[in-house]
């Protein structure tokens, strides 16, 4: 058996089942954070239905991809996919990806806190995790 595409997802849960795709999207055309966002929802919205759409999905599941930031200050960007919208900033979804990032070392963890910034839809985002290895 062959496969046609390998994506690399991490699932978490913040009072409501989240996915953060970590690998595997391949280029998103984009200046900012927001025009990518703005390509996968008006040019090719066919990753946010394979992620969240059954087989793979299901109705409360929301999905972050993780991309490069375009902004200097941040560290990463990521891109928010729900079942019906791409939403510019979501509460639980920056958790879930700031999470992510840390416990998969994608962004180092520094005792007690870790902070950094992440590049949403809507702009920066500020971060302050207490850490503990």
């Amino acid at each position: 058996m062959g496969f046609k595409r390998v994506i690399n997802v991490v699932e978490t849960h913040d009072g409501e089942p989240m996915r953060v795709v970590t690998g595997g999207v391949g280029h998103i055309p984009g200046d900012s954070v927001y025009e990518m966002e703005e390509y996968l929802r008006t040019q090719d919205d066919s990753l946010r239905k394979f992620l969240l759409r059954e087989p793979r999905g299901y109705p409360p599941m929301c999905c972050n991809i993780i991309v490069p930031p375009k902004h200097p200050d941040a560290a990463a960007g990521f891109i928010i996919m729900e079942q019906t919208e791409y939403p510019m900033m979501s509460g639980g979804n920056v958790i879930s990806v700031a999470t992510v990032l840390l416990e998969t070392g994608m962004i180092e963890m520094k005792e007690p806190y870790t902070e950094f910034q992440l590049e949403a839809p809507a702009g920066l985002i500020g971060i302050k995790a207490k850490c503990s290895m």
